[in-house]
């Protein structure tokens, strides 16, 4: 007597509902790359094929205990398969669908046109035991946790009152979770902003040991820099700490460089800041104002830094202020020291920067020097001594379109007059 029960044959990695098993090709044969799995053995277990209620077919394993199931729709789910009683020999002259284990999901085919025939790519996966136990783990702990999703903590946190302080004890709990999230970290940064000096120490302090994983993400370093705007020096404390562990390059980073700004921003003056900004000044100072993060430090250091610190930038600018004045990012660097410092401090820098009598020149004609010009000609102190030097060489500075717009918008050469187009009248019928 024949049972009219489904096979299984375990391929790759999901299961597809297959009619008839006799003269068909299998989709492999299609044209389609397919993923890299382990031994069919892995999925069944070693257990199953010794006990010999598994037959193995070459890569193909006929699973004959399956149990009758109504398949009236497209998919379904390994967890609802039955394993009852039944010969391989009952299988083989069913007449109902077997199953095909392929890539990652379950699919059935019965009239229409395997998915495979689509030519679309699959996934690279792993064996589907270790897929489904993956899986099984995660949603069981998701549930048993009862944690609530962070739109809904950010719900909560505006609520005020109980559901607040709700909300607030499970970001407690959850903040390692949540900050490597994108959107937990902004229910992080919410709460931290929300929440009193002591909830807020409590919450930073459970990110004790994260703060180098953290200062490296997209989202973790913006709960670091709220953390430092909302605690200051006691959040800065132990950030600061983990963060001289790292050697100089490697707090070069361009997340790392936004925390590092924000802690010179709220606790510049602080011994331990202090101390990082050494570390990371250590070995050379110009190629920090020259890295594309780094320079953001080095302004940092300029403008929220003790003077002496301010100090040694100016003097790394004074090796080569000629390339440095006309470097990418080193110039923006330049234009904060002559902003920000005093005249005691950039005018041994202001003076072997235009030591040369072309050195205004050909600042002005660059495409990044002439951002210092145009710096300098609105101090009082060297704008006389900068419009001089571009009225005696006016005639290669219009020449030029950076030299040209410059001269035009401090009034030292006649606007351009805008071109009047002709107007055709109207001709009417």
């Amino acid at each position: 007597m024949a049972c009219a029960c489904p096979a299984y044959i375990i391929k790759n990695t999901f299961l597809e509902l297959y009619e008839g098993s006799d003269g068909e090709q299998s989709p492999v044969e299609c044209g389609r790359p397919r993923c890299v799995t382990a031994d069919p053995a892995m999925f069944l277990g070693e257990s199953l094929l010794q006990e010999g209620d598994v037959e193995l077919y070459g890569d193909k394993v006929q699973e004959p205990r399956v149990s009758a199931l109504s398949f009236d729709s497209q998919s379904t789910d390994v967890d609802s398969l039955d394993l009852v009683g039944a010969t391989s020999e009952d299988a083989s002259t069913s007449d109902e669908p077997i199953f095909r284990v392929r890539n990652t999901f379950i699919c059935c085919e019965c009239v229409a046109d395997s998915p495979v025939l689509c030519g679309r790519r699959r996934a690279v996966t792993t064996d589907a035991a270790f897929f489904m136990e993956h899986d099984a783990g995660k949603d069981t702990s998701s549930t048993a946790s009862g944690s609530r999703p962070c739109s809904e903590l950010s719900l909560m946190l505006l609520r005020c009152g109980l559901d607040a302080e709700l909300a607030i004890d499970e970001v407690q709990v959850r903040v390692r979770d949540l900050a490597f999230d994108v959107v937990g970290a902004e229910v992080v940064c919410q709460a931290l902003r929300l929440t009193g000096i002591q909830d807020r120490t409590a919450m930073i302090d459970g990110l004790r040991g994260e703060v180098v994983e953290l200062s490296k993400s997209p989202h973790g370093h913006t709960v670091l820099v709220e953390a430092v705007r909302s605690l200051g020096t006691v959040a800065s404390s132990f950030i600061v700490e983990e963060l001289l562990g790292q050697g100089p390059h490697a707090l070069l980073n361009g997340y790392m460089c936004n925390v590092i700004c924000c802690l010179l921003e709220h606790a510049g003056h602080d011994g331990r800041a202090t101390c990082l900004v050494e570390h990371l000044l250590s070995e050379d100072t110009a190629s920090v104002c020259c890295h594309k993060y780094g320079h953001l430090v080095a302004i940092a250091v300029v403008s929220y830094a003790p003077a002496w610190q301010a100090w040694r930038v100016v003097t790394a600018l004074r090796s080569n202020v000629q390339r440095l004045a006309r470097h990418r990012f080193a110039h923006k660097v330049v234009t904060v020291v002559l902003q920000k410092c005093s005249p005691e401090v950039y005018h041994p820098l202001v003076t072997e920067l235009f030591a040369t009598p072309q050195a205004v020149t050909t600042l002005a004609c660059h495409n990044f020097g002439v951002h210092l010009v145009r710096t300098l000609l609105q101090s009082p102190l060297h704008s006389r001594h900068i419009v001089q030097c571009l009225l005696q060489n006016s005639s290669r500075v219009m020449k030029d379109k950076y030299g040209w717009q410059l001269m035009c918008d401090f009034g030292l050469a006649p606007a351009p007059v805008a071109k009047q187009v002709p107007v055709m009248p109207l001709s009417f019928a």
